[in-house]
């Protein structure tokens, strides 16, 4: 599903309007946390901020790139539930690579990422809204 546009093409002297569908590229953007970690709660006001940045650019700048938000975290919550943070990125591996070839790594936390392609990248840059923003819009 994408934006449909119409060009408009001459042939033999008439003008035809062709029907072209342009895919929107699909990113997965990633965060596990843990509430007890202090890098997280740090983490969290500008994590809200990037949201918002590219929430107010989807149709603008971000008009061909459909994003999706995945946040998995050790809460209170998932704990009472008897659910960890493993459990959770396991289920994302099995839904998002069933066959196994590639898997997302909790390397301690925050763990940020990003999924374009079928390609992982992994975040080490600051935690700013800025710098995450331009590192989640960038060509993958």
């Amino acid at each position: 599903m994408g934006n449909k546009q119409t060009r408009t093409k001459k042939c033999g002297g008439r003008k035809t309007k062709k029907n072209r569908q342009t895919q929107k590229k699909k990113v997965i953007i990633g965060k596990i946390y843990a509430d007890w970690c202090g890098h997280c709660r740090t983490l969290k006001p500008e994590w809200i901020n990037m949201k918002n940045m590219i929430k107010n650019n989807m149709g603008h700048s971000l008009k061909n790139i459909q994003i999706e938000f995945i946040e998995m975290g050790d809460t209170e919550e998932n704990q009472m539930q008897n659910i960890s943070v493993d459990q959770l990125v396991e289920e994302f591996n099995q839904k998002h690579f069933p066959n196994g070839d590639k898997r997302i790594n909790i390397d301690g936390f925050p763990t940020i990422f990003k999924i374009c392609r079928k390609k992982i990248e992994y975040y080490n840059g600051p935690r700013y809204a800025n710098e995450l923003y331009n590192w989640v819009t960038k060509k993958c």
